[in-house]
């Protein structure tokens, strides 16, 4: 995967750019972590440096942002997407991945992992199989395994007198930020000898935070810098009780964007929290059935969004011009989440946004069933991550509702199985369906023609993943249920599967006699698809 780009230029970190190059450089250096608060900038210091080495290895860099990822055991699945790595039957994912690195003298930047720390144990491992490979990663905590080295990013640094002529309050890197931000918002903006202590004090308000530091920036289009100072003083003196567990820079940035939030009207406020089960991002359709299920946005909908844009709260995707794509900022999204639980509507927010997905999933399928189609594929893969956002919901909610839970999972499960076959996630596929259908098993929900479409699906995963034994058994019983019901659709693609693992085998009599069954069935259906596939 590329290194993510940017349009604005990255200030102040010269020192800390050398720095971390300097540690990369060191044969001893294989795992170095950047530590710091949320917003301090660890992404943007990380893409510079990955910018500044690529060239010096000799397999260069790859990025792997895990910002969106809810689920640890997947992280070794992310890096090797982003290695444009995919299942090839019977080698599993993960040793397909140590071969594809073993030998190479590359950079991984795996970026936004705090969430994701039980996964450190796959990382180690992952290093110590490749002799070759470094990792750096972006984290608000330490990994805490053997041979990791930690930088730590700190705020950008203030003027030492805050009423210093403005020549040496420019010389601060957190006020050349805030300038040059404030000035891509409201040209007119100067350092003036009148305006360079209020600046200065700004920045010391925000502590030098670069997020915070840009949110602010984002009002200097309506608000002169005193008026903007006076404001961040009031909302800071009021939010100055939060939890005392957290850092004080941490409390400080959730004050930015609380403060950024109080602009809000109620309206924009509501459409900012319901946001907040996206995963990966959203597109305008998302936002409209998602966050106004019971018209409280109105026909305003887009001037709400146009106004979260504006205050930097929502960023929109770059090369989505076609159809507009649009995210939130983990940390932002993080306060999205809190706003979203103290309104009480978290529980049917995240059941829209689940009940959504399924439709769109449930959409696609049925489109890849009449022919193979790439831009829908396509579109899945764009939501792959509000899909597993959803999954991990389910199982949240399973607590209070189980049978509810275990057959939206299920059900969900069966839309997605084309999309994880062609996509070639097999392995993440084969495990959530297996998890959702041992559920509904267990529970006693399951109905004997969805036990048939399940077994097909994971009868032809197996079958992907070369597990033959497992493949036969399923898809035979597939076979056997779908027959009982007159699920012709079914009853074709399990003996297709079926035939073709007995070839594979080279048992070619039965191989024969599947297959010829598979077309019979096929044609009797009558829709071309099927019978392209059986043929």
């Amino acid at each position: 995967m590329s290194l993510p780009g940017y349009l604005t230029t990255l200030v102040g970190r010269q020192q800390e750019i050398a720095e971390v190059v300097d540690l990369l450089q060191h044969p001893d250096t294989r795992l170095l972590t950047l530590t710091g608060p949320g917003g301090v900038g660890k992404t943007r210091l990380a893409v510079a440096v990955a910018e500044r080495l690529r060239c010096l290895l000799e397999h260069g860099v790859v990025f792997v942002g895990l910002a969106s990822l809810r689920d640890p055991t997947l992280v070794l699945t992310a890096i090797a997407e982003a290695m444009g790595l995919q299942d090839l039957g019977s080698i599993p994912l993960g040793e397909r991945l140590v071969l594809s690195l073993r030998d190479r003298h590359l950079l991984l930047l795996l970026d936004n992992v705090e969430h994701l720390v039980s996964a450190a144990t796959d990382i180690g491992d992952l290093l110590l199989a490749c002799p070759r490979l470094q990792i750096l990663v972006t984290s608000r905590l330490p990994l805490r395994i053997g041979g990791e080295r930690v930088y730590h990013i700190s705020p950008l640094p203030l003027p030492t007198d805050l009423d210093a002529p403005a020549e040496e309050v420019m010389a601060s890197p957190a006020v050349q930020l805030f300038l040059e931000r404030a000035r891509a918002s409201d040209p007119a903006v100067a350092l003036t000898p009148d305006i360079a202590p209020i600046a200065a004090r700004i920045c010391a308000r925000l502590d030098g935070l670069p997020l915070a530091l840009e949110l602010a920036a984002a009002r200097t289009r309506l608000l002169p810098l005193p008026a903007l100072l006076s404001r961040l003083e009031r909302s800071l003196d009021v939010l100055t009780s939060g939890a005392r567990d957290l850092p004080d820079r941490q409390r400080t940035l959730r004050q930015t964007i609380a403060w950024s939030h109080d602009l809000l009207d109620e309206r924009e406020r509501i459409l900012f929290r319901r946001l907040a089960p996206f995963a990966g991002g959203f597109t305008i359709e998302a936002i409209e059935a998602v966050c106004d299920f019971d018209d409280s946005l109105g026909p305003e909908v887009l001037d709400a969004l146009t106004s979260l844009l504006d205050l930097n709260l929502v960023h929109r995707v770059p090369g989505t011009e076609q159809r507009p794509r649009f995210r939130l900022l983990e940390t932002i999204r993080e306060f999205a989440v809190e706003q979203l639980i103290e309104s009480g509507e978290e529980s049917l927010v995240r059941r829209q946004h689940a009940t959504y997905f399924l439709e769109l999933a449930e959409q696609g399928a049925y489109a890849l069933h009449q022919v193979e189609d790439r831009a829908g594929l396509e579109a899945l893969e764009r939501e792959h991550d509000n899909y597993r956002a959803v999954f991990v919901w389910l199982r949240a909610a399973a607590t209070e509702n189980p049978v509810e839970a275990a057959l939206f999972a299920f059900r969900l499960s069966l839309a997605l199985w084309w999309f994880w076959i062609y996509r070639g996630h097999w392995e993440e596929g084969r495990a959530r369906l297996t998890e959702a259908l041992s559920q509904v098993q267990l529970l006693g929900v399951l109905d004997s023609h969805s036990h048939a479409v399940a077994l097909l699906d994971l009868g032809m995963l197996d079958y992907e993943q070369g597990d033959y034994d497992a493949a036969e058994a399923r898809l035979a019983e597939s076979a056997r249920l779908a027959g009982e019901h007159g699920d012709r659709h079914t009853l074709c693609l399990a003996l297709h599967y079926h035939g073709l693992s007995a070839l594979y085998r080279s048992r070619y009599e039965d191989a024969r006699a599947l297959l010829r069954e598979s077309v019979a069935v096929a044609r009797s259906i009558g829709q071309p698809w099927y019978l392209a596939t059986a043929i």
